[in-house]
C-alpha cells in the first residue's frame, strides 16, 4: 500500500494527514513540531508501507521549497492530480 502525508507546521505543533491512493484520510494526529518526534511517528504508525511523497502545508509568506531544502520530487496521490 502506498501512503501520502501531509503536514501542516507551525512553531510548536505539526498536523500529521495520512491518505491512501484515493485520498480515504487513514490517520490524523498532531504532535510537537520537532524533527525527532515526526521521525517518531512516522516510524510507529506507517512502519511496512511505501511512503510516496511527505508534504508541507504550503501557507503565505512561507519560501518556495527549492529555497528550504533540495528534497526529491514524487508524485502526487492519483486522487489530487487535476
Amino acid at each position: 500500500m502506498t501512503l501520502y502525508v501531509g503536514l501542516d507546521v507551525s512553531d510548536k505543533t505539526t498536523h500529521i494527514c495520512v491518505v491512501d491512493g484515493e485520498g480515504k484520510v487513514l490517520r490524523h494526529d498532531g504532535v510537537a513540531s520537532d524533527p525527532d518526534v515526526l521521525a517518531k511517528w512516522l516510524k510507529r504508525r506507517c512502519a511496512g508501507v511505501a511512503l510516496a511523497r511527505v508534504a508541507p502545508a504550503r501557507g503565505r509568506g512561507s519560501k518556495p521549497q527549492s529555497e528550504t531544502r533540495n528534497a526529491p520530487r514524487t508524485e502526487s496521490p492519483p486522487h489530487a492530480r487535476g
